[in-house]
């Protein structure tokens, strides 16, 4: 009986030293997060937070507000890009050269969710790697995606750095030509419109 007991015991320890570090972005239709972005954010930058904030909302109903890094840091964030918050966060100076213009960092640190990138597209590929991974989400074309439904959205404790093996990929395929089905599908070549954003 007491050796049941203590084996109990230490199978709920272990579950709670897994999800310790988790980030629980919504839970029972409700979120504290709010998107922080560099004042100074790129086009990219900017868009990821919108595509971020649309797509958060298609699967949870909750639609997360947007705000630049000139206030304080939110008691509970997911900061897009180099902020002035994510050195702190990080504990020293961020150097981005090592991700290119395509890599990206998905980093949790004190409740917080940092998705570090260029502001070329790598940020808006590590949002994309989020909603994908971890959210569910596909792109399969213009006319066909999968968004699932939750109502609690809980990510595991991160520090995940991604750099694309190749600076071009370009599979030719119609959809493709469109820039924003090329970014979710973290696509880029001679031919997708993807400046812009």
């Amino acid at each position: 009986m007491r050796s049941g007991i203590i084996c109990c015991a230490g199978f709920l320890c272990a579950g709670m030293l897994a999800v310790r570090g988790d980030v629980t972005l919504v839970a029972g239709g409700r979120s504290d997060y709010v998107i922080v972005t560099p004042a100074a954010a790129t086009p990219s930058q900017r868009y990821a937070a919108e595509e971020l904030q649309r797509f958060t909302a298609e699967m949870t109903g909750v639609r997360l507000p947007i705000q630049d890094d000139t206030g304080p840091l939110p008691s509970r964030a997911i900061l897009l890009g180099h902020t002035r918050h994510s050195a702190a966060l990080l504990g020293g100076a961020v150097d981005l050269a090592p991700l290119g213009d395509d890599g990206f960092r998905l980093k949790t640190a004190g409740g917080h969710l940092i998705i570090l990138g260029s502001g070329v597209r790598g940020t808006l590929y590590g949002v994309y790697e989020v909603l994908e991974r971890w959210g569910g989400c596909r792109w399969y074309s213009t006319w066909q995606s999968v968004i699932p439904r939750h109502e609690t959205w809980v990510l595991p404790e991160l520090d995940d750095t991604q750099t694309p093996a190749f600076v071009m990929r370009e599979p030719f395929w119609y959809d493709l030509f469109d820039g924003d089905l090329a970014a979710r599908c973290r696509a880029n070549g001679n031919r997708m419109d993807l400046q812009e954003r």
